[in-house]
């Protein structure tokens, strides 16, 4: 292996570190938060501000909110694990440009994405009923207002440092 590919190797490796590094912290940074957002969550179903005929987080109401939050917190550590895996690969010098490539394209699909464009936030809204439309709109903006941009700053490193260390690896194993 020549000095070139080596640091290359090294190159890739601390760029999948990176990703799954970032990915780890935003799961536990949910799951840090999880305190106020069930707060949240009981002050706006127990709230006043109701007026139709239905109650607010009646029967499986709550899981319109709740259901999209713990798919975040599953997929960043599902990520964050997978990532580490192509590092660990990668760092022994076996063939892990394909395993990184794919758990790359998920990362971006399953994760980057939906919260970049806040698809869990929309999904709760358009499940719920009116009531609980309101409680799901009430948790949202009970949210940090520094947790949005910077979920959405460290999901945009994370991919790009998955991008690169994966195309490095591409190109030392020569991958079409």
């Amino acid at each position: 292996m020549s000095t070139t590919e080596t640091t290359a190797r090294k190159g890739a490796v601390a760029a999948l570190w990176t990703a799954g590094a970032l990915f780890a912290a935003l799961a536990v940074a949910k799951i840090a938060l999880y305190g106020d957002f069930t707060s949240a969550s009981g002050d706006g179903c127990r709230s006043e501000r109701n007026p139709d005929w239905t109650a607010a987080c009646e029967q499986f109401g709550p899981i319109s909110w709740y259901g999209p939050y713990w798919l975040a917190v599953l997929a960043y550590a599902v990520f964050a694990a997978l990532f580490a895996a192509a590092a660990v690969k990668a760092s022994r010098d076996r063939p892990a440009a394909r395993f990184a490539m794919a758990a790359t394209i998920l990362a971006i699909v399953l994760a980057v994405l939906p919260a970049v464009f806040d698809l869990g936030w929309r999904f709760a809204v358009a499940t719920a009923n009116e009531a609980d439309t309101w409680v799901a709109e009430y948790v949202r903006d009970a949210e940090p207002f520094w947790y949005g941009p910077v979920e959405t700053a460290a999901l945009t490193l994370a991919a790009v440092a998955a991008i690169l260390g994966t195309e490095w690896l591409r190109r030392i194993t020569r991958l079409p």
